[in-house]
């Protein structure tokens, strides 16, 4: 009397590549399943069997493989030069999450926008990965001191002004702008604070050296006249 199909020892094929267990199985009259999965393993090789290897079954039996298969990954999309906003989408359209933070930069071209990512752009990564946007940020520049010029001459003034940043020098009304006048006042004040010394107006207000007078007499006037009197009193 028959007892159905005769039972046959089902191979060990897990860490074979699909097609060789597959040819395994089809030899010992087994049908073949294939599921994949991802997994570390090598594409392609066979990380499980079911039924087992050495076990007893029925010949034509169906024997399911699962098959390891790459991980899926997200590519980081090339943002240079977008916003944030604009950024952070192409992110989310490639399964992935943008967060943006600022870092000074020099070049006023590049400020609100994407000057790099974290990883660069064509890296590799797991989905939902998180990508961070560097977005470019004015460099905060560092106020100046106005130098102390009161008491030195319009020469010696104007090179240490100079020194410093400051360019744009300007005199009061009657004041002596030759190199050899002597400084009585200026605006603003020493020690003052400045973002850009080159766009500061730096006002003397001076006095001529024995009396004298570069620009037309004794003009000095306001509270510098005294001063003038003074010197021709000597």
């Amino acid at each position: 009397m028959s007892t159905g199909a005769p039972k046959v020892t089902v191979p060990d094929v897990t860490g074979l590549t699909y097609d060789k267990a597959a040819a395994q199985l089809d030899a010992k009259g087994f049908k073949v399943e294939q599921k994949t999965e991802e997994s570390d393993r090598t594409p392609g090789v066979v990380i499980r069997q079911d039924p087992d290897g050495d076990t007893e079954q029925e010949k034509g039996s169906t024997i399911t493989l699962t098959v390891a298969k790459e991980a899926e990954k997200s590519t980081v999309p090339d943002v240079l030069g977008q916003s944030c906003d604009a950024a952070k989408q192409q992110m989310q359209a490639s399964n992935l999450v943008g967060n943006c933070t600022e870092v000074e930069t020099d070049d006023d071209n590049q400020v609100g926008k994407v000057i790099q990512t974290t990883p660069q752009a064509g890296t590799a990564v797991d989905p939902n990965s998180s990508v961070n946007i560097q977005i470019g940020k004015k460099k905060k520049q560092e106020k100046v001191k106005v130098p102390q010029v009161v008491g030195q001459t319009v020469g010696q003034a104007k090179q240490i002004l100079a020194q410093a940043g400051f360019t744009n020098i300007q005199f009061a009304g009657g004041s002596d702008q030759s190199d050899n006048a002597l400084v009585a006042g200026q605006n603003p004040g020493p020690n003052q604070e400045v973002d850009d010394p080159a766009a500061t107006t730096i006002i003397l207000q001076t006095v001529g050296v024995g009396g004298g007078n570069n620009n037309g007499g004794n003009g000095n006037g306001g509270i510098f006249g005294g001063l003038n009197g003074s010197n021709e009193d000597d």
